[in-house]
C-alpha cells in the first residue's frame, strides 16, 4: 500500500528513517531504498528500481552496500509467493541473506482509512528468527513505522479480510517507476550525479556501490 503525500513527508522528520538512493552518472534514479534503523535491527520499507535498470544487479548491489553499512540485523515484508512475480522477489532477498519465516503469521496493516490488513512474510537476516523475537520485530514495526498499536492490529485480522487480502489488494513494495526524489522532498536540490548509495538525509553516511 502507499502512504499519501503528506504522510510520506511526515515521515522525514522522524531522525530513525533514511532515504538512499542510488544515482547514474547522469544524475537519473536508479533505485531508492526506504529504511528505518531501530539500532538493534534494521527495517527496509520500500525498495524501488527503475524499470530500465532491472535485471541487471543494479538492486542487489545497492542491498549489498547498505546491508554492509547498516551493520546490523535486517527485515523486510514481502508478498506471499502466490505469483510469479512475488516469489521470485522472495528468491531475489533469499540470494542475499534473507530467510523466509514462514510459519509465523503476519499481517501489514491498512495505511488508509477503511484498507484491509495484508498478509505477508516476514523476512529477515541471520536466519530463521524465534516467535519471541519476530513478536517483538512486529511490535516496533507496527507501532513506528505504522503507527498501529498490537491490540488494535489483533483486531483487523479478521477471516474475511485475510481472504479479501489475498485477491492482491495492496503492495508490499513502492514502486515509482519515473518519479524523482523532489516528489517525496520537496525543495530540496537535487543530488551531484554519481554513482553511490546516498541518503537524502542531511549527515548520512554513504557507501559506494
Amino acid at each position: 500500500e502507499r502512504r499519501d503525500n503528506a504522510g510520506q513527508r511526515a515521515l522525514l522528520a522522524d531522525s530513525a528513517y533514511h532515504i538512499d538512493i542510488l544515482r547514474a552518472p547522469s544524475g537519473g534514479v536508479q533505485a531508492l531504498m526506504a529504511s528505518w534503523d531501530f539500532g538493534g535491527f534494521v527495517f527496509f520499507e520500500h525498495f524501488a528500481v527503475d524499470p530500465a535498470c532491472r535485471n541487471g544487479g543494479i538492486g542487489g548491489q545497492m542491498l549489498d552496500a547498505l546491508l554492509a553499512r547498516f551493520d546490523k540485523p535486517a527485515c523486510l515484508e514481502a508478498e506471499l509467493p502466490e505469483t510469479e512475480l512475488a516469489a521470485r522477489r522472495i528468491g531475489f532477498y533469499e540470494r542475499h541473506g534473507f530467510t523466509v519465516n514462514a510459519d509465523y503469521p503476519y499481517f501489514q496493516p491498512a495505511l488508509t482509512p477503511g484498507g484491509s490488513p495484508i498478509p505477508l512474510h516476514l523476512l529477515t537476516t541471520g536466519g530463521v528468527r524465534t516467535p519471541a523475537e519476530l513478536r517483538a520485530i512486529e511490535t516496533l514495526v507496527h507501532t513506528r513505522v505504522y503507527g498501529k498499536t498490537p491490540a488494535a492490529m489483533v483486531s483487523q485480522k479478521t477471516d474475511s479480510q485475510h481472504a479479501s487480502a489475498r485477491k492482491g489488494q495492496g503492495r508490499a513494495f513502492l514502486y515509482l517507476e519515473g518519479e524523482t526524489m523532489q516528489n517525496y522532498c520537496p525543495g530540496r536540490p537535487p543530488l551531484p550525479p554519481s554513482v553511490m548509495v546516498t541518503s537524502s538525509l542531511p549527515g548520512s553516511s554513504t557507501a559506494t556501490v
